[in-house]
């Protein structure tokens, strides 16, 4: 709301409010006013009665008083009018001497006497006043009838009509408050007008200047208005001017220095969230957003890995290891010196011990070269800790790609792991059609394949026997899983076993078999293996979950077998060897799966309760026309009966394996001689062949 509207209203509603009042209070007085008004004219024209009565006794007439009654009689507004004399003093004649109780009132009071009285629904008026004898004037009748000064000679009577006086009062009042409002709308239009030129018009010039000047700091004068009131207030705006211009200089003062203080902690975040704290290089993020920016660029990518980094952090401490991995990014910020100060290049830290180099627009043998002179630096220089007094000898594994976008990383890591492939302390440029690029796409593959079968429970066992040599009988069966696809076609392990190591599910795998391998053997008199992976021992949960399992079916603990791999056994790892101990002493049986493909460290072997040892199938399968073969199956059993483990022939393919296996006094044999894998034990176990075992 503007300030004149402001005012407008203030001064409308005021005066409406007046009016409204001063209306109420006549219309609540109106009665009275018209009491008044009749009394006042009963007394005129009583003091005009006595007037013409004076007349007549002046001019000795009294004999017409009645004549001139009569006449007055019908003078607008009476309604009837009379005389009552007091006494007879020989003055006219006399009507009557009977007073009532208003003429006795008269007497008694020498006043006039009003009454308001109400007849047949009208209210009238009776006047009585006393009609007093005087002197003044020589009044013949009284100096000859002796009438004394002061003498009430009679009581005059006047009825008065309200009705009449009413109706003219009431054009009188609403003539009057006509009159009265139409002052009030004059008054209020001169009003407005006043205080719209005088006080709204001059403050709105002020507060507009107000407004124009506090943006720039400038000052009103004072005297470019008239009234004090404006000037005072044009002195309290220049302050408040003044002061908001100190304010702000203050304020643009501490946003100056709040601004360099952001600007310069921006900068420092920036460069740690871009920067390497440890070697100083550019980091990943830094090389993605690169590589984001100069997607539309050609480039090339080295990625260079320390070999065997992990070993000098286990011998010399994780704090040795960084101030090596330091000296390894000046050796790389050196030799690609002359690429960055060309602005052609760019050193990243990429993880622990990996580093990438960015070449940009390379000509067809730059990054080759770039990477030979890199290769070539660290194996002809050792890299020396001065303050630790320690020289590293160190070699670095590199993989190179081409390409215009932030997968051109990916494609040199498929390199250098296509290196590694073949050693270390090498160099490999991307290869689309290189092995480990399918892998990586099989390995997705099958991944996702593997987690819908776990999801629609597809992970089925498997059970493949194995012959006592001896008794010519299936003792036992070894429990392999398998998976069945969309289109029932079982899947050999070999598809989906590595995905599932890599990608966490092994363990997953791993109680899907003992659930479902109790569950089948649970009224069956065989033992059955089941294979466990180092990924369960390290979940610490494996004892537990085959207590549990083994209660629930009702499967005696000395019928299960805990097939594990050799290189579990032989690491030593405390966390596999408690667990495995634990099993013993609950009874279940244990045994070393493909031995002698692996470690084959025999004193780490003694220090475990073996039941079993599972020669590897590589030994087996020619044992019949290889002699090395053939010695190192009989150095596996010696040692075995030395340790009181049997021991179980695996791959057994045919007819001159077996009796090989027989030879050496092996008291298990497994394999496709006997049997694949079979979903159902009773179809080996009734249509079993003892001929199979007979020379």
């Amino acid at each position: 709301m503007t300030i004149k509207r402001f005012i407008i209203k203030r001064i409308a509603v005021m005066f409406v409010l007046y009016a409204l009042f001063t209306s109420a209070i006549m219309f609540y007085y109106f009665n009275d006013l018209v009491d008044i008004s009749v009394m006042e004219k009963s007394l005129v024209m009583s003091e005009s009665v006595k007037a013409g009565l004076t007349a007549h006794m002046k001019n000795m007439t009294m004999d017409k008083v009645n004549y001139f009654v009569n006449e007055i009689e019908h003078m607008k507004g009476i309604r009837r009018i009379w005389i009552n004399r007091v006494d007879d003093i020989g003055i006219g004649q006399v009507i009557s001497l009977e007073k009532d109780s208003v003429e006795r009132k008269v007497l008694k009071t020498k006043q006039p006497q009003f009454i308001k009285r109400n007849v047949n629904d009208t209210e009238e008026y009776r006047v009585s006043v006393p009609y007093i004898a005087t002197n003044s004037g020589s009044l013949k009748c009284l100096e000859c009838h002796k009438v004394p000064e002061g003498t009430v000679l009679g009581i005059l009577n006047i009825e008065v009509d309200v009705t009449k006086f009413m109706v003219s009062n009431f054009k009188m009042l609403y003539l009057t408050l006509f009159v009265f409002i139409l002052f009030v709308v004059l008054s209020s239009l001169l009003l407005i007008i006043a205080l719209k030129k005088g006080i709204a018009r001059p403050l709105k010039i002020l507060i507009d200047k107000f407004s124009a000047y506090i943006k720039e700091y400038r000052t009103i004068e004072e005297s470019e208005f008239a009234l004090i009131e404006f000037q005072h207030m044009t002195k309290k705006m220049n302050e408040i001017i003044i002061e908001i211009k100190e304010r702000d200089e203050d304020i643009q003062r501490i946003n100056a220095f709040l601004e360099s203080k952001v600007n310069e902690r921006t900068r420092e975040i920036e460069k740690m969230a871009t920067t390497d704290e440890l070697t100083g290089l550019y980091n990943r993020n830094k090389l993605n957003k690169h590589l984001q920016d100069g997607k539309d660029a050609n480039n090339a990518v080295l990625l260079v890995n320390v070999d065997d980094f992990s070993q000098i952090n286990n011998v010399y401490g994780m704090r040795i290891g960084d101030l090596l991995l330091k000296e390894v990014g000046n050796v790389i910020e050196t030799v690609t010196a002359k690429h960055i100060k060309r602005g052609r290049a760019n050193c990243y830290r990429f993880s622990a011990d990996e580093f990438v180099i960015v070449i940009l627009n390379p000509s067809e043998t730059e990054a080759v070269e770039l990477a030979t002179v890199l290769k070539e630096y660290v194996n002809k220089n050792h890299l020396s800790i001065v303050e630790e007094r320690l020289d590293f000898k160190i070699s670095f594994t590199i993989g190179i790609a081409y390409g215009r976008d932030e997968t051109i990383v990916r494609l040199a890591n498929i390199a250098f792991v296509e290196a590694r492939e073949f050693g270390k302390n090498r160099i490999q440029v991307y290869n689309p059609n290189a092995s480990v690029e399918n892998r990586y796409a099989n390995n997705i593959h099958w991944a996702n394949v593997l987690k819908k079968a776990i999801e629609d429970d597809n992970l089925i066992p498997y059970f493949q026997p194995i012959v006592n040599n001896k008794s010519a009988k299936i003792e036992k069966f070894e429990c392999l899983v398998r998976m069945i696809d969309g289109n029932g076609e079982v899947i050999s392990p070999a598809r989906f076993l590595e995905p599932a190591k890599r990608t966490g599910t092994a363990t997953v795998i791993t109680k899907i078999m003992i659930e479902k391998s109790f569950a089948y053997f649970k009224d069956k008199p065989f033992e059955f293996s089941i294979n466990i992976t180092d990924s369960d021992f390290k979940e610490g949960l494996l004892s537990q979950y085959l207590i549990s399992k083994a209660k629930e079916y009702g499967v005696p603990h000395n019928q299960v077998v805990i097939e594990m791999l050799e290189s579990i056994s032989m690491r030593g790892n405390s966390y596999a060897v408690e667990q495995v101990n634990e099993l013993c002493n609950l009874g279940f049986k244990i045994a070393i799966d493909d031995f002698g493909a692996d470690y084959s460290n025999f004193s780490r072997l003694l220090e475990l309760k073996v039941d079993y040892i599972k020669i590897d199938g590589l030994f087996i399968k020619n044992i019949h026309k290889d002699p090395n073969s053939f010695k190192i199956v009989k150095s596996i059993k010696d040692f075995s009966d030395s340790v009181n483990a049997k021991v179980i022939a695996e791959f057994v393919h045919s007819r001159e394996v077996q009796d090989k296996v027989v030879e050496l006094g092996i008291e298990y044999s497994q394999g496709y001689f006997f049997s694949p894998p079979v979903i159902d034990i009773w179809e080996v176990v009734n249509n079993f062949d003892i001929k199979l075992l007979q020379h």
